[in-house]
């Protein structure tokens, strides 16, 4: 090898070690933003301007699906015009976790800084951890309605325990059948403009009250009971 060759070799390898570290520094911010909180257009649009020019990259184009908001994410955008023949990479996947496609991901570079290989995976890693966040949103969403059904459920059941309550003691007093009474608390809580559940409540507290302040016998003043 000659003294020149030498030289070019030694010169060479900083450039490539600050290549290399300029792609793990894009994969880092990104992986930062896919693990973050901020909002799924907000991660596409930064994860786009980052790769578009982190890459030197001619476009980028990303869609995302955005479950909070029912409807995919996008960013679209491009440095310079080149005509597609001149392209030395391009990459257009789709973007998908377990059979389960969110969006799609497509890079062109024309004059590529990087072996094709090195693209090529930076590439696939931001379509994996985009992947993973869309995937991370839908199951929170999933999680987000079983809450709100569960939550639901539990009010209904607690509505229909104080209603029958609330029905035994007006058919009680009234000696009405259950039937009548419950339509009759139903009314009431319309015409009077209070929700059945706070409604039936106020029966059955008046009426445990009622009961702690009875009177022992007949003639005698009221006394607490247990």
């Amino acid at each position: 090898m000659s003294l020149s060759t030498e030289v070019l070799a030694d010169q060479s390898q900083p450039l490539q070690t600050a290549a290399e570290d300029g792609l793990a520094a894009l994969i880092y911010h990104v992986s930062t933003l896919a693990h973050s909180d901020v909002p799924v257009n907000e991660l596409v649009e930064r994860t786009g301007s980052l790769v578009l020019y982190s890459l030197h990259a001619d476009s980028i184009r990303i869609r995302l699906q955005d479950a909070p908001s029912g409807s995919p994410a996008t960013f679209s955008d491009s440095r310079t015009h080149r005509v597609a023949a001149l392209e030395s990479f391009l990459f257009s996947r789709p973007i998908a976790v377990r059979g389960v496609q969110y969006g799609h991901l497509e890079i062109s570079v024309s004059d590529a800084k990087w072996p094709v290989s090195a693209l090529l995976s930076v590439a696939e890693t931001v379509v994996a951890l985009l992947g993973q966040r869309a995937e991370m949103e839908e199951l929170r969403s999933a999680l987000s309605a079983l809450r709100e059904q569960a939550e639901d459920l539990r009010n209904r059941r607690h509505l229909d325990v104080l209603l029958t309550r609330a029905s035994g003691i007006v058919a009680t007093e009234r000696k009405w059948p259950v039937g009548k009474a419950q339509e009759w608390i139903r009314q009431e809580a319309l015409r009077q403009g209070y929700p059945l559940l706070r409604y039936a409540e106020r029966l059955v507290l008046a009426q445990t009250l009622s009961r702690r302040l009875a009177p022992a016998r007949p003639g005698l003043p009221l006394r607490r009971t247990a």
